[in-house]
């Protein structure tokens, strides 16, 4: 098992208090085992969810006094996986879904500050 971290690069000049993430990945080659946030954003919206079947994961969480957003780097959520199949070098990604409904974004008092996102590729070797 192994373990991707869900990072956010806010900052004192896009500062965010509500992050909503979808993530997809090969179920054939990953299986998340579980998912949980570090509650930098204390409120979890709504509890997290995956699907080992359609190779989904999503978490959002939010700010209960949106008045203090997040303004440094933060750590929103970790995703535990586990390995199905070796991949060989060239890996299999984590990709951010940017089609899903409501999309991946970061938000301040309702608007997208949301950047760029960066996908993770893992190598499975045996």
């Amino acid at each position: 098992m192994f373990y991707v971290d869900v990072w956010v690069a806010a900052s004192t000049d896009s500062p965010v208090d509500t992050v909503q993430v979808y993530l997809k990945f090969n179920p054939a080659t990953l299986k998340v085992t579980d998912i949980a946030g570090y509650l930098y954003l204390d409120q979890e919206l709504p509890v997290p969810a995956f699907d080992n079947s359609l190779g989904q994961v999503g978490y959002a969480a939010g700010a209960s006094d949106t008045n203090s957003p997040m303004t440094e780097e933060f750590t929103l959520a970790w995703v535990e996986f586990e390995a199905l199949d070796v991949t060989g070098e060239s890996g299999t990604q984590v990709l951010f879904d940017t089609l899903a409904d409501p999309p991946t974004k970061a938000i301040r008092s309702g608007n997208n500050r949301t950047g760029t996102l960066t996908d993770v590729t893992v190598v499975v070797i045996p």
